[in-house]
């Protein structure tokens, strides 16, 4: 959908954006050659913003439990995601989910702000 769409914005979501939105951001910014710092740093935002929301529909803040579950495992969600981010191929994954090389590199000029537009 971000490869085909028209010139400009494009807005991707799910309900409360830190697991799917996550996982589609770093997913489009690892394919624009971010840096994996920055990228972790990116997500780390959306932590306190989400208790904000979460608040805001009256449901209890999921973070608590996501942070219980990773110390569980051993680790952080910065750690996770530096961890993934290291043997991480975007491309890759984008071609094995069945986009060609003109699609991806749609994306990635759209991305890099020159999809024509």
């Amino acid at each position: 959908a971000i490869a085909n769409a028209e010139s400009g914005g494009v807005y991707f979501h799910c309900v409360g954006g830190r697991d799917r939105s996550g996982q589609v951001a770093i997913l489009l910014l690892t394919l624009a050659g971010v840096e994996p710092s920055e990228i972790v740093a990116d997500y780390e935002l959306s932590a306190p913003r989400l208790v904000r929301l979460y608040e805001a529909w009256g449901e209890p803040d999921q973070g608590p439990e996501l942070a219980e579950f990773l110390a569980r495992e051993g680790t952080s969600a910065r750690e996770l995601i530096l961890s993934l981010l290291e043997s991480f191929d975007a491309e890759g994954y984008l071609r094995a989910a069945g986009l060609g090389r003109p699609e991806i590199s749609r994306v990635r000029r759209r991305l890099l702000g020159d999809d024509g537009g």
